[in-house]
């Protein structure tokens, strides 16, 4: 395992890119950038300073604060939210194609063109890449409401949203999954999943659901294919409820983010090839509660690498695959 300490944030592109206090740091030579902010797509970093949009390679692109950058068929799109208005102008390569009139943002993930109107997290549409006409609506209300202690609800969207195999597969209210066409709106399936231990990705155009079982979902029918029971070693090995999740090609990858521990699982069999425990100095919390630091966002798997930063400023690199 390699240890690099100081570190706020980092991005993989050919190298990993780091950054320290208010310095980018390669591998390889060390950019010294302020006043700026950072995004990361699709193995390019952008900078973004004095309104301006550079690329990991300095060349300046888009002229204009932007957002959601997408690069979509040997394009750069952005958005740009113009200020104090509800009015976003969708760019191409930095010049403005097309420009929406209402409080609507983007969803991920970006290129999919998914947006929801602000404040709403019921219904989802789709938008015309050359035109910015919608294209379809989906909402949660069409599938009826849901009672709980408190009365009936209206159900509403409560997790990622994956595109896969041209599906569009996201949770919505009461562990349920849906699957949606992405070229039409269409609802494909439905299905509910039991009010416990319930986890989705994918990696690659393969779908995963985890709750009993460990299953491959195909992303057309809803239909399951069980591969090993997952709730048993899950508890077995006192997985953190709230762990995050990322897949290989042969294996998955579970972190604690809170107890910071790391499993790695055969996708096959379910079998633990690989724990480790991370070790960051404590720290005080709340009414004096001990911590030993937390998991930040994003925790990524490359080139047979998998990076881990936790809140003490540690980057951990294990060498898995």
């Amino acid at each position: 395992m390699e240890l690099i300490k100081n570190i706020q944030n980092y991005w993989l592109l050919d190298k990993p890119i780091l950054q320290s206090d208010n310095m980018i740091i390669g591998l390889d030579n060390v950019i010294k950038y302020t006043d700026y902010s950072i995004n990361y797509f699709k193995n390019n970093l952008y900078f973004f300073s004095n309104n301006k949009l550079y690329d990991s390679s300095l060349n300046l692109i888009i002229e204009d604060d932007a957002e959601n950058i997408s690069f979509i068929n040997g394009y750069y799109y952005s958005f740009q939210r113009i200020q104090n208005k509800f009015r976003h102008r969708f760019l191409k390569n930095g010049i403005t194609h097309w420009e929406i009139c209402d409080s609507s943002r983007t969803i991920n993930p970006p290129e999919q063109l998914i947006f929801r109107q602000e404040l709403t997290t019921s219904e989802i549409f789709k938008r015309d890449i050359e035109t910015g006409k919608t294209l379809w609506a989906f909402s949660v209300k069409e599938l009826g409401k849901y009672s709980d202690w408190e009365g009936k609800h209206e159900g509403k969207i409560d997790g990622k949203i994956f595109e896969c195999q041209g599906v569009l597969i996201m949770r919505i209210t009461e562990n349920q999954l849906i699957g949606i066409d992405n070229k039409t709106g269409k609802l494909l399936w439905k299905k509910q999943y039991p009010p416990i231990v319930f986890y989705y990705g994918k990696h690659n155009d393969e779908f995963y659901v985890m709750h009993e079982s460990f299953c491959l979902l195909n992303p057309l029918t809803g239909k399951e294919t069980p591969r090993f029971s997952f709730l048993s070693v899950f508890e077995k090995e006192a997985v953190e409820n709230y762990c995050v999740q990322l897949f290989s090609d042969k294996y998955m990858y579970t972190i604690g983010r809170w107890d910071l521990n790391i499993l790695q699982w055969d996708k096959q069999t379910g079998e633990i090839v690989w724990k480790q425990e991370l070790h960051p100095k404590m720290r005080k919390g709340r009414h004096g509660v001990t911590l030993k630091g937390d998991v930040v966002d994003p925790v990524q798997f490359a080139n047979g690498k998998l990076y881990v930063l936790d809140s003490m400023k540690n980057l951990h690199i294990f060498e898995r695959e």
